[in-house]
């Protein structure tokens, strides 16, 4: 058996698409949200310092260098990693079982019994394959020009999926 199940399709996603989906996510971010995760690390950090401090043969930095270093690996994790990832190609890969949205080191993963109904549509000139989730969720994901769109449509339909109208 596979470690990755075979690609039924599977494309590079247009630049263009993955940055309105980069906008479209950063709306979702809360101003909150930032400082919370950096505390988590910190307080995620600080039994690690603890336990150095028990161990008579180890020399922890102080207090106070621990959590200037846990709060800086906090804004690192926080807002450096995903702006990395935003720099990195997405690729889609459709497969019997699943949708798999592929970017840096994220995996976004849509079996086909959470996907409620899908429809094509166009943005900038490049189409546009929206997926609506049974949540009532929506994500899209750009289709490049040398997809058969036919034949994509054809696939989901024989995955069970309806047209949204």
């Amino acid at each position: 058996m596979p470690l990755s199940p075979k690609a039924v399709f599977e494309w590079r996603e247009p630049r263009v698409i993955t940055k309105q989906r980069d906008q479209r996510d950063s709306l979702k971010w809360r101003w909150w949200q930032g400082p919370m995760w950096i505390g988590i690390t910190i307080v995620g950090m600080m039994p690690i310092w603890y336990l150095a401090k028990l161990n008579p043969h180890k020399h922890p930095p102080p207090i106070q260098h621990a959590i200037a270093a846990a709060a800086f690996l906090g804004v690192l994790l926080t807002y450096t990693v995903p702006w990395i990832n935003r720099l990195f190609p997405s690729y889609i890969r459709l497969t019997e079982k699943k949708i798999m949205l592929l970017r840096g080191g994220h995996v976004s993963v849509f079996l086909w019994r959470d996907i409620a109904s899908f429809e094509f549509s166009e943005v900038e000139g490049f189409k546009v394959l929206r997926l609506v989730l049974n949540q009532g969720h929506d994500t899209m994901m750009g289709v490049n020009e040398i997809t058969s769109i036919e034949k994509l449509e054809e696939f989901l339909i024989g995955r069970g999926l309806p047209r949204t109208c």
